[in-house]
């Protein structure tokens, strides 16, 4: 499933959407009846999710958090007991519940630590993201959010923001392994964006004669386990000292270190 932008729905639901925003002030629970409604069938629009998210927390503003605690409580449930395999099975059904629960409690981690994970299940990635910010928001010292958030950052190519947020985390705990290797992998993706390296061409058209190209494409085929991409790191490190201004053999040294997942390495190139 691929994320839809606002302006590519149905006009009357733009048009719908819109009401509502305009309702948040005034009339936040009729705004979160028509935009529950409308994301039970459209969950893929996560600008319509942000307004039902503020919908949400004008609506419950001022309201006894017991109740509201008890109604998130009582909803969440089905998904809090084996969790993971329900959400697995039918990640859809895993959003309209993570949303019940915001709807009692917007502030309720545990709705929306199942609308990130269903929503990965459903490669929605931004909305994702949007729901582990939210977690960092309201629980901000919660590592393993912290670390699915910047896995997801990885993914979606914002490795900057993966850095800056393991940072303070390991800061906060330098004995966290995981943050560090996170730290490194999107240290390793940052560099590979900035060189251009994982651009959209293929990987012949980086190599700069039809010859070479044919050459490493039969060798990366032939070579895919642990000891073959070791073995073409050294035949690229024996390109580096004949050619070291070729720069397709840094890359080929780099990327194949990073298959190896030992980013340390992958970073000296």
């Amino acid at each position: 499933m691929e994320e839809i932008a606002l302006k590519d729905l149905d006009t009357r639901l733009q048009k719908q959407i819109e009401n509502a925003r305009k309702a948040v002030d005034k009339n936040p629970s009729y705004a979160v009846d028509i935009l529950s409604n409308i994301l039970s069938r459209h969950p893929a629009c996560l600008e319509a999710r942000k307004i039902l998210r503020q919908a949400q927390q004008r609506a419950t503003k001022g309201k006894a958090k017991g109740l509201g605690g008890l109604l998130s409580k009582m909803t969440s449930i089905p998904f809090t007991m084996g969790s993971e395999s329900k959400i697995k099975k039918d990640p859809a059904k895993a959003i309209e519940s993570a949303e019940q629960i915001l709807n009692a409690n917007p502030e309720n981690v545990t709705g929306h630590k199942i609308l990130a994970a269903a929503a990965e299940e459903l490669k929605l990635y931004s909305t994702a993201v949007f729901a582990y910010e939210a977690v960092r928001q309201i629980d901000p010292k919660n590592a393993e959010n912290i670390k699915a958030l910047m896995s997801v950052y990885i993914q979606t190519g914002q490795s900057e923001e993966a850095i800056r947020i393991g940072e303070a985390a390991y800061r906060a705990n330098p004995a966290d392994d995981e943050v560090q290797a996170l730290i490194k992998k999107a240290s390793v993706e940052q560099t590979m964006e900035k060189g251009r390296w994982e651009e959209d061409k293929s990987f012949r058209d980086k190599l700069k004669d039809e010859d070479e190209s044919q050459k490493l494409e039969q060798a990366g085929r032939a070579k895919t386990g642990e000891s073959g991409l070791r073995a073409l790191i050294e035949e690229a490190k024996k390109g580096v000292e004949a050619e070291p201004g070729n720069m397709n053999f840094y890359r080929e040294i780099a990327s194949n270190y990073r298959k190896l997942e030992d980013y340390d390495s992958a970073l000296e190139w």
